[in-house]
């Protein structure tokens, strides 16, 4: 039996992190579709769709990760997919969506810096000092 995909929504400031657990393949993204859009309308600054926890990313769940890139360019809200293991980057990077959405391999602390201006310009402060 597959585990179908869970979420959890958490905010940090002003993003959104959209976690995502399971499997997300054409079952899990039927439910999917209105807590992307929440996620983003909720976000001020911007929304990690953090992949971390995916045991499975089928193609209607890349589907669903685009989706939610049209909807955070509607709103003006940047997009960061963290995507650190094998089983949900390589969905991405075979179909190329790896150049058409910021995806990052690293942890979410650094997704988050990616979206705190005050948090590069401390990191640049300090480098600097």
């Amino acid at each position: 039996m597959t585990q179908s995909c869970t979420t959890r929504i958490t905010h940090h400031d002003a993003i959104t992190v959209l976690r995502l657990h399971g499997e997300l393949d054409l079952l899990g993204t039927q439910e999917l579709g209105k807590e992307l859009e929440q996620a983003c309308e909720a976000a001020q600054r911007g929304v990690v769709a953090d992949l971390t926890g995916l045991t499975f990313l089928s193609s209607s769940g890349l589907s669903q990760l685009l989706r939610l890139a049209d909807v955070c360019a509607r709103r003006k809200v940047e997009l960061r997919v963290l995507a650190p293991t094998r089983v949900t980057y390589r969905p991405l990077q075979i179909t190329g969506l790896d150049q058409q959405l910021t995806v990052l391999t690293s942890t979410l602390d650094e997704a988050l810096a990616s979206l705190d201006p005050a948090a590069t310009s401390a990191t640049a402060d300090a480098v600097a000092g």
